[in-house]
């Protein structure tokens, strides 16, 4: 997610290069509104057609659906949360299956660690929700939720007035040291 973060606001700032500070900014600023209005209006679009979860968690929660039905699962303790889970004999994978994963449905936890990485239940996770009877679905984290994009992105930002109706700074103003600073090229000359 933080590099993904990254590369967002790396767009976000592409043509920034080489501006004057205020210019910088102000393209700063600017961008950084409509992306997140952008994002807003995409968020409230998605809730208007019914949705609950952003596509990225809905897509790999889909996938991982699909490779559940072929798991196993053995009740370890109902009354921790704790299941084992094999895999199947996989030649077409790298890692040819066949692997017990140890899921913690109390602690949401899952030995593969991709339910703590993704914050979405992985599929050994979905295999053991279904044999419980219970929905996977409300083990995805809130963090995908819409709702919750929808307030991360709402649009908070104010105006900036113009140049002519802003207010004297009333910090105080530094000067150099001028002295300091003739010290400092006497001594870069003699070390020459």
């Amino acid at each position: 997610m933080t590099t993904n973060l990254f590369e967002s606001f790396n767009g976000v700032l592409k043509s920034a290069r080489n501006l004057p500070i205020t210019a910088l900014v102000e393209l700063t600023y600017y961008r950084c509104v409509a992306y997140f209005a952008d994002r807003y209006t995409k968020a409230r679009a998605d809730i208007t057609a019914g949705e609950r979860i952003t596509a990225y968690a809905k897509n790999k929660f889909n996938k991982w659906e699909k490779k559940a039905p072929k798991h196993s699962v053995t009740v370890f303790s109902h009354e921790d949360g704790l299941f084992e889970v094999r895999t199947p004999i996989n030649p077409n994978s790298a890692y040819r299956g066949n692997h017990r994963h140890e899921v913690n449905l109390r602690e949401s936890t899952c030995s593969c660690q991709k339910w703590q990485v993704y914050k979405i239940p992985c599929s050994h996770v979905i295999a053991v929700c279904k044999y419980q009877g219970i929905s996977a679905m409300r083990y995805i984290d809130r963090c995908y939720c819409l709702e919750e994009q929808v307030a991360c992105y709402a649009p908070r930002f104010h105006m900036v007035p113009d140049s002519v109706h802003w207010n004297e700074p009333d910090f105080p103003v530094l000067y150099p040291n001028v002295r300091c600073a003739v010290q400092k090229v006497d001594q870069d000359q003699l070390s020459f």
